[in-house]
């Protein structure tokens, strides 16, 4: 797995050096009492048909990160985002095309899953079981 910073087409644009601090910033989350979407990310691992890592483009947000996103990015950051509390993730793989991604992903109904093709990623959570 490798983290890699936001890129063309990322609603804050390429180079975004606070989008790895945000990932890092997991003792914030009280992981033992959370379900992991590392756990999901490891079924998709297994499901997918590369060994490529997986970039990710956005894991656990702040408060603060994340009202700036809702009112600066280009849509679809909810409110009271699973990202919050360390439930999702966004991630896209390399030489792996993003509708196989999220079919791949909602097969294994873990989860919510949206694809966001104009950002080239494919959102991951373990809430609700759900797709946009």
């Amino acid at each position: 797995m490798s983290a890699k910073p936001a890129g063309p087409g990322h609603p804050l644009g390429s180079g975004c050096e606070w989008g790895l601090r945000e990932i890092l910033r997991l003792d914030r989350v009280e992981a033992a009492r959370i379900p992991s979407p590392a756990a999901s990310r490891g079924r998709l691992r297994k499901a997918l048909p590369t060994r490529e890592p997986f970039h990710i483009i956005c894991g656990f947000r702040s408060h603060s990160t994340n009202e700036y996103l809702r009112t600066h990015g280009g849509g679809g950051v909810a409110a009271r985002s699973l990202h919050l509390v360390g439930k999702a993730i966004d991630i896209r793989v390399p030489g792996i095309e993003l509708r196989k991604l999220c079919r791949t992903a909602v097969a294994l109904s873990g989860g919510g899953v949206g694809i966001y093709p104009a950002s080239d990623f494919v959102h991951v959570d373990v809430g609700p079981v759900r797709t946009w």
